[in-house]
C-alpha cells in the first residue's frame, strides 16, 4: 500500500532508540525525509546512520539529526533553526524516571509536564499554521508494554526492589497482556507511518490505543 507520504518532511523527537526509532523508520522507509532529534549524540548518530545505509540510500529519502533537548526552549530553537516547516511532527519524548510518587519533587513533576505536555504544545504552535494550510490532522498514540529498554529498566527496578529475577518480572508482565507479549517498535511505527498517511486523512482528534488488549474496558 503506498501511503502518500514520500517526500514529504517529517520531525521525529525522541528518534535515537525505542518507540521513536520505531516510528523514525516506518517513515523512512515509506519514502519520508526525516529529522531525528534526540539528546544523546553517539546513540542518535548510529540510528540516523543505520536508516541511511538500510533505506535511506535505496528510496531516496533524507535523513538528517541534530542531538538537542527538544524539552527545552533552546533545543526547539536550535530544531527550528535547522528546519522551520514540516508536513509530519511525532512528539515523542522518554517517560518520567521510574519510582514512588511519594518521593517525587515538584522538579520531577514539572520535568514530567515539559517532556509529555509542554514540549508538544510549543512544536503544535510553531508548526500547525504551515501544516494546516495543507490540511492537518492531530492524533494520539498511546503505547502500553513496547520492547524498549524503558521497559526493561522497569522491570529491572522492579526486580531489584522484589528480589526477584528480571525474567520472573517480565514475566508476570506480559501474562497480564491478552496478546500474551510485548509489542515491538516496528509495530508502533506502523501504526505512526499509518495515522501520517493519506489513508487517515479523515482520522482526526483520536487516541490511538496500542496495547495488545491489556486496556479493560469496552471503550
Amino acid at each position: 500500500m503506498d501511503l502518500g507520504i514520500s517526500g514529504k518532511w517529517a520531525l521525529v523527537c525522541g528518534a535515537s532508540k525505542g518507540l521513536g526509532l520505531g516510528c523514525a523508520r516506518a517513515l523512512v522507509q515509506e519514502g519520508v525525509n526525516v529529522l531525528m532529534v534526540a539528546r544523546g549524540t553517539e546513540a542518535l548518530q548510529a540510528a540516523a546512520a543505520q536508516l541511511i545505509d538500510s533505506f535511506a540510500s535505496q528510496n531516496g529519502a533524507i535523513v538528517q539529526w541534530l542531538a538537542t533537548d527538544i524539552t527545552t526552549e533552546a533545543g526547539r530553537a536550535a530544531v527550528l533553526a535547522q528546519r522551520a516547516e514540516f508536513d509530519i511532527v511525532v512528539t515523542n519524548a522518554g517517560g518520567p524516571p521510574t519510582g514512588d510518587f511519594r518521593n517525587f519533587e515538584r522538579d520531577d513533576w514539572i520535568r514530567a509536564l515539559d517532556a509529555n505536555m509542554l514540549t508538544p504544545i510549543a512544536l503544535i504552535k510553531a508548526t500547525v499554521d504551515g501544516m494546516a494550510a495543507k490540511g492537518v490532522t492531530i492524533n494520539n498514540l498511546l503505547p502500553c508494554a513496547f520492547d524498549t529498554e524503558r521497559l526493561q529498566s522497569i522491570f529491572q527496578g522492579a526486580a531489584a526492589k522484589t528480589a526477584q529475577p528480571v525474567d520472573t518480572v517480565a514475566a508476570a508482565r506480559c501474562n497480564t497482556i491478552p496478546a500474551k507479549r510485548f509489542g515491538s517498535i516496528d509495530e508502533f511505527g506502523a501504526i505512526c507511518a499509518f495515522l501520517c498517511s493519506q489513508q487517515a486523512g479523515y482520522m482526526t482528534g483520536q487516541n490511538v490505543l496500542a496495547d495488545g488488549g491489556a486496556y479493560p474496558g469496552t471503550f
